[in-house]
């Protein structure tokens, strides 16, 4: 019940911020005020909370905080006007997620851990409730923006027998084809009709191989990253918290876990392989790592 009433707080103070008054002097939007504890829940904070709560191994809340607007140049491929400059109003999604004790607990949690090599990036608008595109059944407060990342599949611990999937993250991405972004959100609803960004997942990148856990939409379309603190791991390093993740591993309990401990959960025989593999595919690697470090990490078993 308390973890609940926090949720509701938590989902009145997004749509609180979604009344913010623009503050054309600093180019930001002034914060609004405090939502008093023990706020008298609402139909709309209700119908939210039934959303959450219909997607498994999503966060434990999400607040939506407008943030500010910055001229921002599109980037990236397939960009819709690569040189355009425009002023973009963006969010911050700030997610607070349930983390795992271990490797054990998070591979067991997970319907897929795979390593992985983001292939593409697009935006799609979804059902919030659902998973899925909308269809007339679907409430303008549900249509939102979400980033998908295309996977090409390199090995496959466990779940996925395909050669490739698809990842969903609630939110856009900043400066990175922006035009196409403001395309799809232009219709929809405040506060939906802003670019928010979460920066825990925004930072997964073009061409990138990653350690991968995930858990599978219920629509079996798309896969969601767990805590991405924990489940995201770039492959530049298998023995840190990876660089593509802003790693909050000390909050809430959270602790941390490297690539190594993830692939060991399946044998030593797995790290094995997958360390020779990677000293061959990565030449120098001993420049770029603590050596010290490293030979500490697999002493650890």
């Amino acid at each position: 019940m308390k973890k609940k009433m926090a949720l509701i707080i938590a989902i009145i103070l997004t749509f609180s911020l979604a009344s913010c008054v623009k503050n054309t002097d600093a180019n930001t939007f002034a914060p609004s005020e405090e939502i008093p504890t023990g706020q008298q829940e609402t139909e709309e904070t209700m119908a939210q909370l039934e959303s959450t709560e219909s997607q498994p191994n999503q966060p434990e809340s999400i607040e939506f905080q407008p943030n500010s607007t910055t001229n921002s140049t599109s980037q990236g491929n397939n960009a819709t006007t690569p040189n355009s400059t425009t002023e973009v109003l963006y969010g911050n999604i700030s997610s607070m997620w349930y983390p795992h004790k271990n490797a054990e607990e998070l591979v067991e949690s997970a319907d897929a851990v795979i390593i992985g090599k983001v292939s593409g990036i697009s935006f799609q608008i979804l059902d919030a409730t659902t998973g899925m595109p909308p269809d007339e059944k679907t409430e303008e407060r549900h249509r939102r923006l979400w980033t998908i990342y295309d996977i090409n599949i390199l090995t496959a611990y466990k779940g996925s027998e395909s050669s490739s999937l698809k990842i969903k993250t609630d939110g856009g991405l900043k400066d990175y084809r922006v035009e196409e972004q403001l395309e799809l959100i232009k219709d929809l609803t405040p506060p939906n009709n802003i670019i928010a960004v979460s920066g825990e997942t925004s930072m997964i990148k073009m061409g990138e191989t990653y350690l991968f856990t995930l858990s599978q939409s219920r629509n079996w379309e798309f896969f969601n990253v767990m805590t991405p603190s924990q489940s995201i791991h770039n492959l530049k390093n298998p023995f840190g918290k990876g660089e593509a993740v802003a790693s909050q591993e000390n909050q809430r309990g959270s602790s941390t876990i490297t690539a190594k401990d993830v692939i060991s959960v399946f044998g030593q025989d797995k790290w094995d392989a997958f360390w020779a593999q990677w000293q061959k595919d990565n030449p120098g690697w001993e420049s770029r790592l603590d050596k010290a470090a490293v030979e500490k990490a697999l002493a650890a078993n």
